[in-house]
C-alpha cells in the first residue's frame, strides 16, 4: 500500500479518491441550506429565538444542531459550553451537517462544570488544604475524577490552559506528566503472591492508613501498569496486602524490585495541586496556597457523539475533559465524518487499569469507530489511555499533533488500530508516552510521514509501533521518522512481536532506540528495505517463541543502512536468522557521512558525497522505482543523494498552516510480497471461499486441540505455540469412523500475481495425532495443499496439490509457475489457492495458519553484481593485539555482490586509526595496510575501500599491550586465570582509568578476569563500613562484564562479593563466593526494566555510576537513580578480620573473545575506621 502527494486533485482524481473511499453519489445541497448561530450572549431563555442571525442566535449548540437538516450549518461564538452534542446525520459529502466556530472565536465544549459550593478549612495541621461539599457525577465512569483550575476573563471564556490537578498519592510529584510521573516512583523491596492477595514490603513507605487507597504498580516482567486496592497496611513491617489484579498473569504478579506508587488516601494529601474525594467532600491543595478558585470537576464525559452518524464535520472548536465517541447504533454506522482544526485535551483520566488493555482506557478518547472518518489539522492530547482509536474500513488520521497519553502504559497506545483496512496516518507528530506510540491488534494502512518520539516512558519490553498477534495484511509504513524510545529495557523503535505477518517497512529513519526493528518468531512475509537504523543500540533483534526460534520465512532485509553502537565489530553481530532472506545493506558505521548524525541542533540521516550508502542498494519495484536515484543505482537506506525532493530531503511531521499533501489510497505492489490476503484467519474466512460450511470454521488459540481426545490428555507439545488467535480448522469432529460424506477446504483468488514467474505457496499445517510428544507425530489425517487456474495458454487449466499427514506443525510448500494470465478473449483470469480435505479423510481435524505465496524467483538487483562490491573485511577480524613498539600489517579482502572475491586493482582503499598515538597507519599496498603500534591502548582501524561507483567500509579492534612494568598507580591491574590478560593506563589529568582486557568468566570454583585492584585493611565490626565506588563506561565494543568486586585473596578461586553489569548493558547482577575454590552464587539478578535501572534509550546507560559497601559482614549493591542511590540486593560474606582484601573493577570480555575496555572515572575507596 502507498500513499501518494500530490498537491491537488483534478476532477478524475477526485471521482477515482470518491470511488476507492466508498463515498456515495453525490447530492445536491438543498436551495434554503441555512447557516444557524450559537451566541452565550444569547437569554437563557431563547425559546423564541430562530438561531438564523446573531441577534436570534441559540445558546447553546444542542439546541442549535437540532434544527439543522442535511447541509446545513450551525455556527458558534466564543464561550465555554458545558454539554455533550449529538448532532443529527448528514446525508452525502455536499449535504453535510457542519458544526463550527465563528472565525476567530475561542470556542471550548467542556465535561467539567464550576464547583460553585464554599470552601472551608479541612483541618489538616500545617497544611493549606480546604474542602467544599461533592458528588462524583454519575455520568463519569465510577473510576474516573478530574480537576482542573480553569483561568477565564470577564466574558467567561477560557483565557489560559486549564490547570491539571492530581490525586494526592505518594511518592510526591511536582506535576502530573510522563517525566514526573517516571521519576517518581517507589520500589518494592520484597513481594510475595498467595492465592487470594498480594504483600509489597518497603521500608520507606510513611506511616499513612493505606486501606482503601489504589496500587498503580508494574508487577512482575513489568510490561505494562495494572492496578489493584489495598486492603491492609502493617506499619511495624511495612507491608501493603492487596487485592490481586482482575484477570492477572503470573508473569504480571508483583515481586522485588518492581516500581509502584499508591493514591486515593486524605492521608497522602500533603502538597499543592493534591486532592481528594470521599463521598462527600473534595479535599484540595490549591496550586496557589490560598483558598481555591476557579476550580471545576468533570462532570460528563462526552463532548460529541457521533455514534450512528455520518457526514458530519467538526471545525474550529476545543474540546476540553471530554471525548468524541463514533461507532454503530443498532445497524447504523458512523461514516464519513470528519473532525478539522479541533483542539482535544485531557479526553479520559482514570486509574482503572488491569491488563494489556480494556475498553475503558481504549476507547473513552477521539473513538473513530466506522468507515471513511477523517481527523485532520488538529492538536490531541492528554489521556490515561489511548488518544486516537481505530476501527474500521478508510479512516485517515492526517497532518495533527498526537502527543501524552497512555499513562497507565499499556497497550492502549496513543494511537490503536484495532481493525479494519485501507486506513492512512499520515504526516502526524506523535510522542510521549507511556508506553506505545502506535499498536496495531488487527487491520491495514499506511502509516507514513509521521514523526514519532519519546514513548516507552512508564514501561519495556515494547515498542514506538507495536503489533503482537497481528496480521497487518501488507501494512506499509514509510517514511516516518522514530525515535528515543525511552524504556527501561528492550524499548524498540518498531516491534513486530510473535505471531505478526505481511509487513512492508522502507524509508523510515530508526535512531537513539535501545533496538531499531525487533521481531518476533513466528512471524512472516515482511519486507524492509531502504531503512536508516543508525545509533540504536542494536539495529534489528531476532526473538523466537519456544519451539520456533527461527521462523521468519518470506522476511527479506534489502538496501537498510544498519550500525549498532554496541558492535563496533561487523562480524560480531550475526544480524539475521538463516530464514531471512538479506543483501545489499550497509553494515558499518565507517564512512556513511550523514550530514548530521550525532544530534547537537537535530539529527539529520542525509548523506553527503562520498557516503559509502551512495549507489550501494539495488533496484526493488514499487521501493526504488518511485523516484529518480541520483547516481547509476539506488542508494542505501532512506535518503537518496542526489535524488528529487521526494527522496532526498523528504521531512515528516504536522504543518498546521501548510498540509503538504493531499493523500490517497494506492494498493502497493513489489517483489516477494505476500499475495494472500487475511492469511493468519484473524478475520476469520473473510475473503475465502468455503467449500463446506458445515465443517470449515476458524477457531481461536492454538493449545485446545493437539491430540486425539483422551483421558487424560497427553502434556501440551512447543510445537503447537503458534497460530495464537486464530487458525483454519477443517474436519467433521462427529463424522463416522469409515470418514466424512463429504469433502472440507477452502480457496482464494489471487491478484497481482505475474505470468511466467514462479511463486511458492505455503502453510503452517498438522493434522490431529495420537501421540503430540514424539519427535515424529502420527495421524491418520491428510491435508492438502493446491492451486489452479494459473496457466490460460494451457489446454487444460493447471491443478497442482501437495498432501501431508504431519501429525504436528509443518511448513508445507507447494511451488508453481505461472503462464499466461490473460485469456484468448483478453480478460484477466485469477489464479486460485486452496487447502482441503478429501471425502475419506474428514475423521478427525487438521489445521492450517499462516498462508502465504510469494515470488520466487531469484532476486534481480537489476545492475552489474559482477563487478560491485558487496562487503569488505579484515582477515583475522574481529580483533588482534600486538605489543608496544611492535609493527604489524593487515589485510583487507572483498567479496563482490555474485559472491566472488574482489580484485583491488583500480580501487581506492583508505585506512584510518581512531587514534594515532596507540596505533599509527604507515602505508598501504592494495589490501594491505601496515602500521607501528606506538603506545597501550585499544583502537579502531577502519578501512574504506571504493570501486566503481560502489564504496564498502569495515573495522577491527587493535589492542596494543604495554611492554615492561607500568607506571605506579593507586590501582594496579593483574589477571587472574588461564585466559585472561589485561592492562591499565591511568591519565591524572582527568583522574581516569582505561581498563583493556580479556578472561572467560567469574564464576564456578576458580575466575578468569583482569582486576584493578587495591589493598585494604579489613573490618568486620558491625560500625565498620567500606564503601567501593566508580563511574564506569562501556566502549563501543562492550565487555561482557564488569564491575565492582571485594576479594579475600590474590588467588582465581578466591571468596568474593561483585556487584556487575552482564551483556550489553543487559542484566545486573550480585554474586560471591563464600570459600576458597568453593562455587559461586548470586543474590539479584534483574534485567534492567524491571528493576528500573535509569536509562535514556532502554538499557544501562554507558555511564553508569554504582557503588558496593561492607558493613561487618554485609554486602550490598547499589545503583545511582537520580541523586540517590538505590539499593539492588545484598548478601554475606565472610572476609578474614583483621586482614588486608583487595577491592576494585573486575573485567572479563567472555570465553574465546577479544579484549574488552572500560573507561573508569570517580574511582573511590573509603572506609570509615
Amino acid at each position: 500500500m502507498k500513499v501518494k502527494s500530490t498537491c491537488r486533485l483534478g476532477l478524475a482524481a477526485m471521482m477515482s479518491l470518491a470511488m476507492v473511499m466508498g463515498a456515495l453519489p453525490a447530492q445536491s445541497v438543498s436551495a434554503d441550506a441555512t447557516t444557524y448561530y450559537v451566541s452565550q450572549a444569547a437569554s437563557s431563555s431563547d425559546t423564541g429565538n430562530n438561531g438564523k442571525s446573531l441577534g436570534a442566535a441559540f445558546r447553546t449548540i444542542q439546541r442549535c444542531v437540532n434544527a439543522l437538516v442535511p447541509g446545513d450549518t450551525c455556527e458558534v461564538s466564543s464561550g465555554i459550553y458545558r454539554e455533550t452534542i449529538t448532532p443529527p446525520t448528514g446525508t452525502a459529502e455536499n449535504s453535510r451537517i457542519t458544526i463550527k466556530a465563528a472565525n476567530g472565536a475561542n470556542v471550548v465544549v467542556s465535561g467539567t462544570d464550576p464547583i460553585a459550593s464554599a470552601w472551608t478549612s479541612a483541618g489538616i495541621t500545617g497544611m493549606p488544604v480546604y474542602k467544599t461539599p461533592y458528588t462524583r457525577s454519575s455520568l463519569l465512569d465510577e473510576t474516573e475524577e478530574q480537576f482542573f483550575v480553569v483561568p477565564k476573563d470577564t466574558n467567561g471564556y477560557l483565557s489560559a490552559d486549564p490547570t491539571l490537578l492530581w490525586e494526592a498519592r505518594w511518592p510526591n510529584i511536582s506535576s502530573y506528566n510522563l517525566n514526573g510521573l517516571k521519576d517518581n516512583m517507589a520500589f518494592m523491596q520484597s513481594a510475595s503472591n498467595l492465592t487470594t492477595s498480594y504483600t509489597v514490603t518497603d521500608s520507606t513507605l510513611p506511616n499513612i492508613n493505606w486501606v482503601g487507597a489504589t496500587i498503580w504498580e508494574r508487577g512482575g516482567d513489568a510490561y505494562t501498569g495494572q492496578t489493584t486496592t489495598i486492603t491492609g497496611f502493617n506499619n511495624t513491617t511495612k507491608t501493603l496486602t492487596m487485592n490481586p489484579v482482575t484477570n492477572d498473569q503470573s508473569y504480571y504478579s508483583p515481586r522485588q524490585g518492581n516500581t509502584y506508587f499508591l493514591s486515593g488516601v486524605l492521608g497522602a494529601l500533603d502538597v499543592a495541586s493534591e486532592w481528594h474525594t470521599d463521598a462527600t467532600h473534595l479535599y484540595l491543595w490549591d496550586p496557589s496556597g490560598g483558598v481555591p478558585a476557579n476550580v471545576e470537576a468533570k462532570t460528563r464525559q462526552t463532548a460529541f457523539n457521533l455514534k450512528g452518524k455520518s457526514y458530519i464535520t467538526i471545525s474550529g472548536i476545543r474540546t476540553m475533559a471530554a471525548n468524541i465517541l463514533m461507532g454503530t447504533v443498532g445497524s447504523t454506522p458512523s461514516t464519513h465524518n470528519v473532525l478539522d482544526k479541533i483542539k482535544a485535551e485531557y479526553l479520559y483520566f482514570s486509574d482503572y487499569s488491569h491488563g494489556t488493555s480494556i475498553e475503558s482506557q481504549r476507547e473513552r478518547g477521539i473513538n473513530m469507530v466506522g468507515d471513511y472518518n477523517e481527523l485532520k489539522n488538529s492538536t490531541i492530547a492528554y489521556s490515561t489511555g489511548t488518544l486516537i482509536h481505530i476501527a474500521g474500513k478508510g479512516n485517515r488520521i492526517l497532518n495533527n499533533s498526537i502527543h501524552n497519553g497512555s499513562y497507565m502504559a499499556t497497550h492502549d497506545s496513543l494511537i490503536r488500530l484495532s481493525s479494519g483496512a485501507e486506513n492512512v496516518i499520515d504526516h502526524n507528530e506523535i510522542r510521549d508516552s507511556g508506553r506505545g506510540l502506535l499498536s496495531i491488534y488487527q487491520g491495514s494502512g499506511v502509516i507514513s510521514y509521521n514523526d514519532m518520539y519519546r514513548g516507552m516512558k512508564l514501561s519495556r519490553d515494547g515498542g514506538l509501533i507495536y503489533a503482537w498477534g497481528s496480521d497487518l495484511g501488507n501494512s506499509e509504513f514509510h517514511h516516518n521518522w522514530i525515535h528515543d524510545s525511552k524504556g527501561d529495557d528492550t524499548s524498540v523503535g518498531m516491534y513486530f512481536d510473535n505471531y505478526t505477518e505481511n509487513a512492508i517497512i522502507h524509508h523510515n529513519v530508526i535512531y537513539n532506540n535501545d533496538t531499531g526493528i525487533q521481531m518476533g518468531a513466528p512471524g512472516n512475509f515482511k519486507l524492509v528495505h531502504n531503512n536508516t537504523i543508525v545509533n540504536n543500540d542494536k539495529s534489528v533483534g531476532f526473538h523466537g517463541a519456544a519451539g520456533y526460534p527461527d521462523d521468519f520465512y518470506g522476511t527479506r532485509f534489502y538496501n537498510n543502512i544498519m550500525t549498532d553502537k554496541a558492535f563496533a565489530i561487523d562480524s560480531d553481530r550475526k544480524l539475521f536468522p538463516t530464514t531471512v532472506s538479506q543483501g545489499y545493506n550497509t553494515l558499518s558505521p565507517v564512512g556513511l557521512n550523514f550530514i548530521n548524525p550525532a544530534g547537537g541542533n537535530g539529527n539529520d540521516f542525509r548523506l553527503q558525497s562520498g557516503s559509502t550508502a551512495i549507489d550501494s542498494g539495488a533496484a526493488i519495484a514499487g521501493i526504488t522505482s518511485t523516484y529518480t536515484w541520483g547516481g547509476s543505482a539506488p542508494d542505501a537506506g532512506a535518503y537518496e543523494y542526489g535524488g528529487g525532493s521526494n527522496s532526498s530531503n523528504w521531512i515528516p511531521s504536522y504543518n498546521h498552516s501548510n498540509y503538504p499533501v493531499t493523500p490517497t489510497w494506492q494498493l502497493i505492489d513489489t517483489p516477494y510480497m505476500n499475495r494472500v490476503t487475511n492469511s493468519a484467519f484473524e478475520r476469520g474466512l473473510t475473503d475465502w471461499l468455503t467449500w463446506s460450511t458445515a465443517a470449515t470454521e476458524v477457531t481461536v488459540g492454538s493449545d485446545t486441540q493437539f491430540a486425539v481426545p483422551a483421558s487424560p490428555m497427553p502434556a501440551k507439545p512447543n510445537w503447537i505455540n503458534r497460530g495464537k488467535n486464530n487458525k483454519l480448522r477443517l474436519g467433521d469432529g462427529n463424522s463416522p469412523a469409515g470418514g466424512s460424506t463429504v469433502g472440507d477446504g477452502i480457496e482464494q483468488s489471487i491478484s497481482g500475481l505475474k505470468p511466467n514467474t514462479a511463486y511458492t505457496y505455503s502453510a503452517w499445517i498438522y493434522n490431529i495425532p495420537l501421540d503430540p510428544n514424539i519427535t515424529t507425530p502420527v495421524s491418520t489425517e491428510t491435508i492438502l495443499l493446491g492451486a489452479e487456474n494459473y496457466d490460460a495458454s494451457a489446454s487444460t487449466m493447471p491443478k497442482v496439490s501437495v498432501a501431508s499427514s504431519s501429525g504436528k506443525y509443518v511448513r508445507q510448500e507447494l511451488n508453481f509457475t505461472t503462464g499466461s494470465l490473460t485469456a484468448a478473449n483478453g480478460t484477466p483470469i485469477k489464479p486460485r489457492v486452496q487447502i482441503f480435505k478429501n471425502k475419506s479423510y474428514a475423521y478427525h481435524y487438521s489445521f492450517a495458519e499462516d498462508v502465504g505465496l510469494v515470488e520466487s524467483s531469484p532476486f534481480n538487483s537489476g545492475l552489474s553484481d559482477a563487478s560491485n562490491l558487496k562487503d569488505v573485511a579484515f582477515v583475522g577480524a574481529p580483533a588482534t593485539s600486538t605489543t608496544a613498539g611492535a609493527t604489524g600489517s593487515l589485510t583487507l579482502n572483498g567479496t563482490l555482490q555474485n559472491g566472488s572475491s574482489a580484485s583491488w586493482t583500480g580501487a581506492t582503499i583508505t585506512f584510518t586509526s581512531s587514534d594515532p598515538s596507540v596505533v599509527r597507519i604507515d602505508s598501504s599496498t592494495g589490501g594491505v595496510v601496515s602500521y607501528t603500534a606506538m603506545g597501550p591502548g585499544q583502537v579502531t582501524v577502519s578501512a574504506i575501500a571504493r570501486k566503481g561507483n560502489i564504496a564498502k567500509a569495515t573495522s577491527q579492534i587493535v589492542t596494543v599491550y604495554p611492554v615492561g612494568s607500568p607506571p605506579a598507580t593507586d590501582f594496579t591491574a593483574k589477571a587472574y586465570g588461564t585466559n585472561a590478560s589485561g592492562f591499565t593506563t591511568w591519565n591524572s589529568t582527568t583522574n581516569t582509568y582505561i581498563l583493556v582486557g580479556k578472561g572467560d568468566n567469574v564464576w564456578g570454583t576458580s575466575d578468569d578476569f583482569v582486576f584493578l585492584k587495591k589493598s585494604e585493611l579489613n573490618s568486620n565490626a558491625a560500625s565498620s563500613k567500606l564503601t567501593l565506588k566508580a563511574n564506569i563506561e562501556f566502549s563501543a565494543y562492550d565487555p561482557a562484564s564488569i564491575g565492582l568486586m571485594l576479594r579475600e585473596q590474590d588467588t582465581a578461586g578466591s571468596e568474593h562479593a561483585e556487584f556487575r553489569m552482564d551483556g550489553v548493558g543487559d542484566i545486573l547482577r550480585l554474586v560471591f563466593r563464600n570459600s576458597a575454590s568453593g562455587s559461586t552464587d548470586l543474590i539479584n539478578h534483574y534485567k534492567t526494566g524491571v528493576k528500573q535501572i535509569p536509562a535514556s534509550t532502554g538499557v544501562i546507560p554507558r555511564l553508569l555510576p554504582i557503588m558496593l559497601t561492607k558493613e561487618g559482614n554485609v554486602v550490598k549493591g547499589f545503583y545511582l537513580d537520580g541523586n540517590q542511590y538505590v539499593l539492588f540486593g545484598q548478601t554475606t560474606v565472610n572476609f578474614t578480620d583483621g586482614a588486608n582484601i583487595l577491592a576494585g573493577i573486575a573485567l572479563y570480555s567472555g570465553s574465546g573473545r577479544p579484549e574488552a575496555k572500560a573507561v573508569i572515572t570517580d574511582l573511590q575507596l573509603i572506609r570509615n575506621y
